[in-house]
């Protein structure tokens, strides 16, 4: 099923969902909360960025936000290459450079981790730095079900998660 909505909304989406600084901006920001105690809202914490996003507008944007991430360069795909530095996310699959601010692309991995399409490869933050740059590998998988990133408080507001560390046997 996924597979299908994947395919009808990426099917020559070139025209249908640019991969821009301008597209990106403009979703991110219709996709934000009025405010931070706006009910329903749910907090993604990208590389840099944190947002509090409305469910709704994410779902109402998701087709979008697949276009554009289907535009990056097949290494970040989890079918195929299993994610890449957040480093390469501002060249697309052509080789063309479409940003020149990582902020966009960190506002792009804010509106994928909330529409359950983008993970990052390893969520402790304290191991980014064994990466170079002490940036992240993202990993884009249009077949995740639930949003990464995110955990439901007692207060029913979605707020990042610390993990503890899990000891190795």
């Amino acid at each position: 099923m996924l597979d299908e909505f994947v395919e009808r909304h990426i099917t020559n989406d070139n025209e249908k969902h640019p991969l821009t600084n301008d597209n990106v901006e403009k979703i991110f920001v219709d996709c934000l909360a009025p405010n931070k105690d706006t009910e329903g809202a749910v907090l993604i914490e990208g590389v840099r960025t944190k947002a509090m996003f409305m469910p709704d507008k994410i779902t109402e944007h998701k087709a979008e936000i697949i276009g554009m991430l289907s535009k990056f360069d097949p290494t970040f795909m989890q079918d195929q290459g299993g994610g890449w530095s957040f480093l390469n996310m501002c060249v697309d699959k052509n080789g063309h450079q479409w940003t020149d601010f990582h902020l966009t692309c960190d506002k792009l991995i804010c509106l994928g981790l909330a529409s359950g399409t983008v993970k990052f490869l390893i969520e402790d933050r304290k191991l980014w730095k064994i990466f170079p740059g002490s940036m992240p590998y993202i990993v884009v998988d249009f077949n995740q079900d639930e949003p990464s990133n995110t955990t439901e408080n007692d207060a029913g507001r979605n707020q990042t998660e610390e993990k503890e560390p899990q000891p190795r046997i």
